[in-house]
């Protein structure tokens, strides 16, 4: 057992580079298939009293039957399987010290017999073409540190093996003539692998049997003065002294435990307390290996599961560690008979969950899919019905029937238009491993949680911010749906009538409206015009009530040409120069009210207020940075040539296209009245030319035009009649009491005061 390490170096996995098979380990992986390994599917050996060691089984090969009987579950070849110390035959070495009464220790004079049981062994002992022939055979030993089993004519110590008639056992003697168990082999370092050349077999072919061989020096601890003890033991002596260095030695006078197991020859082998400890008779180095079971001597690798051949009862408990203390076997398929012929995986159910295929995994990053098994949760379980979004989950905890598992979940599949693919959506899919890659599933569906899910005719969205425009999820912040008709494909095509004008609902982000946009479209327009029409509304009440005396034709003039005004400017208020017309407005009322007061102060007033309206509509100051009053700017603060007062903005509406000048401003001052392209058929029906809608709508910007020009007449005309009215205020001459314009007022008392009036 050489150096310092009990783990003959097998705790690194031995590849198996391409031996002929006895049961292909076929991992089909993206539709390919992987490296091929050979070995005794489900072997066990016994002797020396009771079973004692089983043999690494490989995977199905889906050419043979019954699948269940092999394990489907182990990586491909080349990688860690089940870990090599747990198939690894330990045979007590010619060099073992005498015992009690001076028995030997090694094997017995006369041989001990061992017999290698499997199940349908006659399928795998023979190669396709070759007939079985029992009661023929021979097992020998690879090279050391061998990983492939040599050619039947260049190996040497050949042991006969005889083979039942139903090829389901191999029954052979052992020796020590046979040469397995010398001292020279006491001090390897690493197994051999223990190969079988069946009958009528080519000279240069041998299998591996999934065994492996190793020699170790018999000890007994529990025997306190024999020589057995690992205290005893002297490596400076006997006949290991002469293969041992000097450091060799050392190493090997520090082995001072001896691990022993209970089952088959039982042999001891000393292990070092500070680096090994013991799996019933085998040495576990603890950073390197784990074990799994002490009575069978199963090793595992930390990072790996162990390995477990029954769910267990309090009679009959699992194979399972303390730490793992639950099996997982495969129930997936109704027709294996899991209950005898089953190998799962053990887990710890606070840690690990169970599916259905046998393999444990972890729920925080996988999940047990119905159809294939397991596959990562960053991807949806594919599904046919809803039925199959169920998972293939067991329960691990009786107390909690529903942990982890996915009752409520849902299976959204495309109905609109009703696929052409031919679904094969069944559990039988990935049969007989159970377990296969989602994306060569033939299922037309994926399942969804509708907890915060909603499916959108095959596509899945998040319930909470998008919504369903046919098979697209559209976020609500920032895309809404609408209904139009699509462009045929491709570019220009303008003779491929198939589906002209039909419509479908799709998701658009040009033609969304937000909160902030219905405030300045919908909004803030109403507000005006409401808040206009009340202004306008109690002027024309007060202009009737506030005066007891008779209106003039001038007054009658100015209030009816400030309605008209008002009437011009409310279509502004549904456009981005909203502004004009609201200190339009505020220029109308001030002359309602000035006709209805009669107040010079307030005429004056009114004057001032119209005047600074109109250099606002026109901005005769256009190319002064300072006195210019364009309320748009450049990039570098000089006035825009387009928004030089109303009539400039309003005309650049209508001239310029949709991307430059005023109507650019417009979509971007709104960011809405832009088509999208995506809505439109420009190949075939909608005019390419003609990109805006709305308030930005070229038709709009005309009307808006013809509006305009009628205001900044009437404008005109309204300043006119202000001045007209500020002249009944001149006060008659020294010379002429009558030269003014004030109106002359007679007044007739009758006999009841109250009844006195007042005639102009």
């Amino acid at each position: 057992l050489g150096q310092d390490s009990l783990r003959f170096q097998a705790l690194q996995p031995i590849a198996m580079p391409h031996p002929p098979s006895l049961c292909l380990c076929v991992a089909v992986v993206l539709a390919s298939l992987s490296v091929v390994q050979s070995c005794f599917t489900d072997a066990s050996l016994t002797g020396g009293g009771g079973a004692f060691k089983t043999a690494d089984p490989c995977q199905c090969d889906p050419t043979s039957a019954p699948f269940y009987r092999c394990n489907p579950h182990r990586p491909p070849a080349g990688q860690a399987q089940r870990d090599p110390l747990s198939t690894t035959i330990i045979l007590p070495s010619d060099a073992s010290a005498a015992g009690p009464g001076g028995v030997a220790t090694g094997l017995p004079a006369g041989g001990q017999s061992f017999t290698l049981r499997g199940r349908d062994l006659a399928d795998r002992l023979t190669q396709p073409g070759v007939p079985f022939s029992p009661n023929a055979g021979s097992l020998f030993l690879a090279a050391a540190g061998a990983t492939e089993c040599p050619a039947m004519n260049t190996a040497t110590g050949l042991v006969p093996v005889n083979v039942n008639a139903n090829g389901e056992s191999l029954t052979f003697t052992l020796s020590q003539g046979d040469g397995w168990t010398t001292a020279a082999r006491t001090v390897e370092t690493s197994p051999r692998l223990l190969c079988y050349a069946y009958a009528n077999a080519p000279a240069d072919q041998a299998l591996w049997t999934g065994f492996r061989v190793a020699v170790a020096w018999n000890c007994d601890n529990s025997l306190a003065t024999s020589n057995q003890n690992c205290n005893q033991f002297n490596p400076q002596t006997g006949l290991l002294s002469n293969l041992l260095t000097t450091e060799q030695q050392s190493a090997w006078a520090n082995r001072t435990v001896c691990c022993k197991g209970s089952g088959g020859l039982q042999v001891g082998v000393c292990v070092n307390p500070r680096t090994h400890t013991c799996c019933g008779g085998i040495p576990v180095q603890p950073n390197l290996g784990k074990c799994c079971n002490a009575v069978h001597e199963w090793v595992q690798y930390p990072e790996e599961p162990c390995w477990c051949t029954r769910a267990g009862s309090v009679a009959t408990p699992p194979d399972c560690p303390s730490a793992e203390p639950n099996c997982c076997l495969p129930t997936k398929y109704p027709e294996f008979n899991y209950s005898t012929s089953a190998v799962g995986q053990c887990y710890n159910a606070s840690l690990h969950r169970c599916c259905n295929t046998g393999q444990r995994y972890d729920p925080g990053t996988d999940q047990c899919c119905s159809i294939n098994g397991l596959q990562t949760l960053n991807f949806p379980c594919p599904c046919g019905a809803d039925t199959d979004c169920r998972g293939g989950q067991t329960v691990p905890n009786p107390l909690d029937p529903a942990q982890n598992q996915t009752l409520d979940h849902q299976c959204c599949k495309q109905t609109e238009p009703t696929p052409y693919e031919t679904e094969y959506c069944s559990i039988y899919a990935n049969y007989p491993s159970g377990t296969g890659d989602y994306r060569a599933q033939r299922c037309l569906g994926h399942c969804f949680d509708p907890s915060y899910q909603i499916c959108c005719n095959g596509v899945t969205c998040i319930r909470s911010y998008e919504k369903c425009c046919n098979a697209t999820c559209c976020n609500t912040m920032i895309g809404t749906c609408h209904e139009n008709a699509r462009h045929p494909g491709s570019p220009a095509n303008m003779f491929n009538w198939v589906g002209l004008n039909d419509t479908f609902v799709q998701c658009t982000t040009i033609e969304q409206i937000n909160p902030i946009k219905a405030f300045w479209i919908f909004i803030l327009p109403t507000g005006l015009l409401l808040a206009t029409l009340l202004g306008l509304a109690l002027a024309l009440v007060f202009a009737n009530k506030a005066s007891t005396r008779m209106f003039t034709p001038i007054d009658k003039a100015w209030i009816a040409v400030a309605v008209l005004v008002i009437i011009f400017a409310l279509p502004h208020f549904f456009s981005p120069e909203y502004k004009y017309g609201l200190l339009v407005v505020i220029a109308a009322l001030f002359s309602i009210l000035s006709a209805s007061i009669r107040s010079k102060t307030m005429n004056v007033v009114t004057i001032a207020v119209i005047g600074l309206v109109l250099l606002y509509l026109f901005d005769p100051f256009t190319g002064n940075s300072i006195a210019s009053m364009v309320t748009g700017r450049l990039a570098g603060g000089e006035p825009s040539p387009d928004r030089n007062g109303l009539l400039e903005s309003t005309r650049s509406m209508v001239w310029r296209n949709a991307h430059e000048g005023s109507i650019r401003s417009c979509t971007q001052f709104y960011e809405y009245f832009n088509h999208d392209p995506k809505l439109m058929d420009y190949e075939r029906w909608d005019n390419d030319a003609v990109n805006t809608f709305g308030y930005c709508s070229r038709a709009w910007a005309f009307a808006l035009l013809m509006f305009t020009a009628a205001l900044f007449i009437l404008m005109g005309l309204l300043f006119v009649l202000a001045l007209l009215d500020l002249m009944r205020f001149r006060q008659p001459g020294p010379h002429d009491p009558y030269s003014g314009f004030e109106p002359i007022e007679l007044e007739v008392q009758p006999t009841q005061p109250e009844d006195a009036i007042i005639v102009e």
